[in-house]
């Protein structure tokens, strides 16, 4: 969202994504103040190629228990797939 002006006579709010904002013509060359709004982004969910890769560099520092536990806390996956998953690319 970007806000112009804001309590003055031409107060504006604009919404939309970040890439829709910017090719807007209005905020070229802008005139006044502006306030930038930038809400969460929307969160997806970690592939097998992500916990695997997550996995990987995890077992380099950690034992396999520690790295499950890692990775599943950044990636919200469950630890003991995870663990499973560690086993199996250490034996490799």
């Amino acid at each position: 969202m970007i806000c112009r002006e804001l309590t003055k006579l031409y107060e504006t709010v604009t919404r939309g994504s970040l890439s829709e904002l910017a090719a807007n013509p209005a905020f070229e060359a802008p005139k006044g103040e502006l306030v930038v709004l930038v809400g969460p982004g929307r969160e997806t969910e970690a592939t097998a190629a992500d916990a695997d890769a997550a996995l990987v560099d995890a077992l380099k520092r950690l034992k396999p228990a520690d790295a499950a536990g890692e990775v599943a806390k950044a990636l919200g996956l469950p630890r003991r797939d995870l663990y499973r998953r560690a086993m199996e690319l250490r034996a490799r």
